[in-house]
């Protein structure tokens, strides 16, 4: 662009009165908050529906496998992925992990524990136990677990 034609621009641009500009900056605000208000997402309602079972007691829950839990655990950490950084998810969900002597552990080598909801004395937790070999995650198991305190 020349000079002379970003000049003449702004010269009529100043010609445009001052409530036409306000009028054209509200009427390009109020489509974005229209906009804004027709748009959605649904990740975490998904995630709701898929993950969890319709509502029930806390006194309902029995320590159990839980495959899907434990697919999304896999799917989010499959064997290979580096055990830190499973440790540190459960870490950032306010979790724990420990880890088991390596001359007499469980089947799996880390337990972690993340509250999954809780109440006055009790919680659903979602249990992880991790196999790890290397510093690697080889296999991963979630098991929801129902807390009296």
């Amino acid at each position: 662009m020349s000079i002379s034609v970003v000049t003449n621009i702004v010269s009529k641009v100043g010609r445009i009165p001052r409530s036409w500009v306000v009028l054209v900056v509200l009427a390009i605000a109020v489509l974005f908050i229209f906009l804004s208000l027709i748009s959605r997402d649904n990740r975490s309602l998904i995630a709701q529906a898929l993950l969890y079972d319709p509502p029930m007691e806390l006194s309902q829950y029995e320590k159990r496998i839980d495959p899907v839990f434990s697919g999304a655990l896999a799917g989010k950490f499959p064997p290979g992925t580096e055990a830190s950084k499973l440790l540190s998810f459960v870490s950032s969900l306010g979790g724990w992990c420990v880890k088991y002597p390596e001359d007499k552990p469980p089947p799996h080598t880390h337990s972690c524990s993340v509250v999954i909801e809780s109440e006055a004395f009790s919680s659903i937790d979602l249990q992880i136990e991790a196999k790890i070999r290397q510093g690697k995650v080889v296999e991963l198991q979630a098991i929801k677990t129902h807390e009296f305190y």
